[in-house]
Order: structure tokens, then C-alpha cells, then sequence
């Protein structure tokens, strides 16, 4: 077992002082709170932009990073593959970067901090703010104890995670199509009635 922050740095989104706007041109887009949900994948299509040219480099997210919800009842994580040039996350969100991938890698880092124990764990650590909203520090993510199996054993968990995953997605399409079709069957028989 390690602790999270031996392992990736846990940082605070960039502090954005202004009003972003969909369709607006800038060198640089955002991932904002509601661009992460459990519900929608991920698009970077349809983020924010903005002129951050002065920002420091350190917000800029890179391949392999991962944004953590830090506030509200779910605390997904999301994995940032292929980053355009200039992409950040802005507080309250939370980005992870994993600081050496001969030991650690991100993926593995993603699908743990998904973990339904892991999100409990989040769920104790968590605290109200002012309007009672609750949120999750920097310093109690980094401070998670994690497994940290050789290189190889990361790979076939995510390997079979994924596997799993997309089995499920499989099966939850079937099972939407085939409640249509019994929706359908029991519209018919009730207007035969």
C-alpha cells in the first residue's frame, strides 16, 4: 500500500475569474464541473474556451492526467487521453499527474479512484462548506492509501476492468432494446383491448 501522493501529484484546478461562454474562441478550453459526469462521456468538442496566454503552465493538462470532481455526491474521476494543445480543469475540479509511469500507471490510477469503496472513502473524508455543499480537499486525496501491484498486474486489471465495462454497456443496451419492444408489445395489446 501507498499513499496516492507518493505516487501522483494532486493539484487545484486554475482559479478562472470570469464568465465562460460555449462558442467563444480562445487558445484555450476548459473543462468546467459539469463536463465531468458518470452519465455522459467526455467531449472536448463542446468545452469552453478562453484567452489564457498569461496563465501558468503548470494548469495545463497532459496526457494521462486525470480530473477529479472535487464537490457534490460523486466524486468521478476522469482520464484526459489526447489533450489538445491547451486544456485545463478550473476549481473546484482537482487534476491528478501520476509522477513516475515505470510504477504507477494512470489508468490504474482512474479506475481506482472510481472504485465504489474508494468513493465511500471520499464520503467520510468529505466536508460541508458554507452553503452545505460537500467537497473533498487535495490533501485527503493524496492522502488514500492505494494498492500498488507491479506494472503488469495495473495492466490486466485495466484490461479486464475495460473488458467488463464494455460488456456491461453491451448489456444495457439489449436491455433497453428489449424494454422498448415489450413497451411496444403492451401499447399494441392494450389498443386491441
Amino acid at each position: 500500500m501507498r499513499l496516492l501522493g507518493e505516487c501522483a501529484l494532486v493539484r487545484a484546478g486554475y482559479t478562472y475569474r470570469g464568465s465562460l461562454k460555449h462558442g467563444h474562441t480562445g487558445d484555450t478550453q476548459i473543462i468546467q464541473f459539469a463536463d465531468i459526469s458518470r452519465a455522459n462521456p467526455f467531449r472536448t468538442d463542446t468545452l469552453a474556451r478562453a484567452d489564457l496566454n498569461k496563465m501558468n503552465k503548470r494548469y495545463l493538462l497532459c496526457d494521462g492526467d486525470i480530473v477529479l470532481r472535487s464537490r457534490g455526491i460523486d466524486n468521478y474521476a476522469m482520464l484526459v487521453t489526447t489533450p489538445p494543445e491547451r486544456m485545463i480543469c478550473i476549481a473546484p475540479l482537482l487534476y491528478l499527474r501520476v509522477v513516475d509511469r515505470t510504477k504507477l500507471l494512470p489508468e490504474y490510477l482512474h479506475w481506482f479512484l472510481n472504485l465504489s469503496q474508494v468513493q465511500s472513502i471520499f464520503s467520510e473524508y468529505a466536508l460541508f462548506d458554507k452553503c452545505y455543499t460537500r467537497y473533498i480537499c487535495a490533501r485527503d486525496v493524496a492522502n488514500l492509501l492505494m494498492p500498488l501491484p507491479a506494472i503488469e498486474h495495473q495492466r490486466d486489471i485495466v484490461e479486464y476492468y475495460k473488458q467488463e465495462a464494455e460488456s456491461y454497456v453491451k448489456l444495457e443496451e439489449i436491455n433497453k432494446a428489449r424494454l422498448l419492444r415489450v413497451e411496444k408489445w403492451l401499447l399494441h395489446e392494450l389498443q386491441n383491448m
